[in-house]
């Protein structure tokens, strides 16, 4: 795999120096720019993909966390290693399905680690998957090492955290480290449907549907104008 082709945004010339270091003393990334300009890199990424985006949170102007937002609306699919002095930002990273979120000062090992699972996405991505759907999964939770049998029947709804995925039954939850993408792949479209970029649905557990929210069992689900079109082509509806 070529190494991933990087920028970093830190209007701190310490910590952009000291990323700048983390970089280049790897081998699996390559650095195109350093930004200490929210606006400048946002330009620049506007006419250049990058594989890998360093971006930290409090800058002037644009903070980090608004500026992943405005990085969605040019190209969807970059992944994003959030930075921070301040670990209670970690909950909004992640809500942001950011790839992963270092506290500074950062260690190489930790740093190392962020790489690695950014480069386990790219892989997901190129991995080709069977389109053969299953009415069950083997899935390994997070913070287990047993491999448990889940029944997708019982799968209410899917939500998408940073490069992790978890899987709400009615009684329990179910954290493994995949990308919604390769999930989609391995299950039934006639059972399941993606409403949202963080958010997959079982038909049969919509209740209703106000505005641009999904009802479900004891769960409110956002669904995103792109998806909305498709959703309603699916379901039978009788309109007024």
């Amino acid at each position: 795999m070529k190494p991933l082709r990087s920028i970093i945004v830190d209007d701190d010339p310490l910590a952009g120096t000291a990323l700048q270091y983390l970089i280049k003393r790897s081998k699996q990334l390559e650095l195109l720019q350093y930004f200490s300009s929210p606006h400048q890199a946002l330009e620049f990424i506007a006419t250049n993909k990058p594989d890998l985006l360093f971006l930290d949170v409090e800058m002037p102007d644009i903070n980090g966390l608004n500026f992943i937002q405005l990085l969605r609306d040019l190209h969807d699919s970059i992944p994003v290693i959030l930075i921070s002095m301040h670990p209670d930002y970690a909950s909004q990273a992640f809500d942001l399905n950011v790839t992963d979120f270092l506290t500074k000062p950062i260690s190489y090992i930790r740093f190392q680690k962020a790489v690695s699972r950014v480069i386990e996405h790219y892989r997901q991505q190129k991995t080709p998957i069977s389109s053969a759907s299953f009415d069950h999964l083997y899935v390994k939770d997070s913070r287990n090492t047993q491999w448990v049998r889940l029944d997708l029947q019982k799968v209410i709804w899917i939500e998408a955290r940073g490069d992790y995925a978890t899987l709400h039954t009615l009684d329990k939850q179910y954290t493994i480290y995949t990308s919604m993408k390769n999930l989609m792949a391995r299950l039934s479209t006639e059972q399941f449907i993606r409403v949202h970029r963080s958010y997959i649905v079982q038909f049969s557990y919509i209740e209703a549907i106000e505005d641009n929210t999904l009802c479900l069992t004891n769960k409110l689900i956002p669904l995103g104008g792109s998806y909305a079109k498709t959703l309603f082509e699916r379901l039978n509806m009788i309109r007024s």
